[in-house]
């Protein structure tokens, strides 16, 4: 199954690649090792597109390297078994890969359909969590963890607000973003950067919570902000204080 995000550009849902196969206990190793190998080229689609074609002709190569012509099939064996042709979106589903998209839909379909958020938040949500997706890739959620957190909290902090708007950011990917010298007034705000890794923490605690992950990487994840000096400064000074909260003050002035 190819993942949603990646769907339009590579124009279907799923492809085939047979294993060319017939021992369960082969084909499953075979499986596990090309998984993989799609996980990887999910995760760096973002940087280096590839078409179908390209992706099968990839997975075929690394196939013909797992083959060890030594460990050829029994041939009275295979005669009797039928060589199974398994999709990719078998043996993720058999590996118990758990897609980042996937979860973002999910948790976006259910805070929308309980009315927990007003439809302002929910794009916000949208928004800053398909900027995950762009910044992660469509990883295994089981693969995120502090590293992956701390890269995604380094990125934010060189982004450009607005990039889907600005014509000098809008069509390149977030590895051509982030190689640009971004002027600093067109980078996401302190705030922004904060309610983005806020979102992302919140998204992660759901996930957490319904089993997808075992840890919430983005808890707490922020960057200090500088507090302007008027920002700190009492709206009284500490003789004013004492006597709004001394009578004898009051009644002396």
């Amino acid at each position: 199954m190819i993942p949603k995000h990646l769907r339009k550009q590579l124009g279907q849902r799923l492809f085939h690649v047979s294993l060319q196969s017939g021992i369960h206990s082969e084909a499953k190793k075979l499986a596990l090792e090309l998984n993989s190998r799609v996980k990887e080229i999910y995760r760096l689609f973002h940087l280096t597109p590839l078409s179908i074609d390209e992706i099968k002709n990839s997975l075929k190569q690394n196939l013909a390297c797992l083959k060890n012509p030594e460990q050829n099939l029994n041939p009275n064996l295979t005669a009797e078994i039928e060589q199974p042709e398994l999709s990719v979106q078998q043996f993720q589903l058999g590996n118990s890969l758990i897609l980042l998209s996937t979860v973002i839909d999910e948790y976006l379909s259910e805070r929308k359909a309980s009315d927990s958020l007003n439809s302002k938040t929910i794009t916000e949500y949208r928004k800053g969590l398909s900027l995950l997706l762009d910044i992660l890739g469509d990883i295994d959620c089981n693969t995120i963890g502090y590293e992956q957190s701390r890269f995604a909290k380094k990125v934010l902090q060189q982004f450009p607000s607005n990039r889907k708007k600005k014509k000098a950011y809008k069509d390149k990917t977030v590895q051509e973003i982030i190689d640009l010298d971004i002027p600093k007034e067109d980078l996401l705000s302190t705030t922004s950067v904060n309610n983005d890794l806020r979102r992302f923490g919140t998204f992660f605690l759901w996930a957490k919570q319904h089993g997808y992950v075992a840890e919430n990487y983005f808890e707490g994840l922020k960057i200090a902000q500088k507090v302007k000096p008027n920002e700190n400064k009492l709206p009284f000074t500490p003789e004013q204080v004492q006597q709004i909260f001394d009578p004898i003050a009051l009644e002396a002035s």
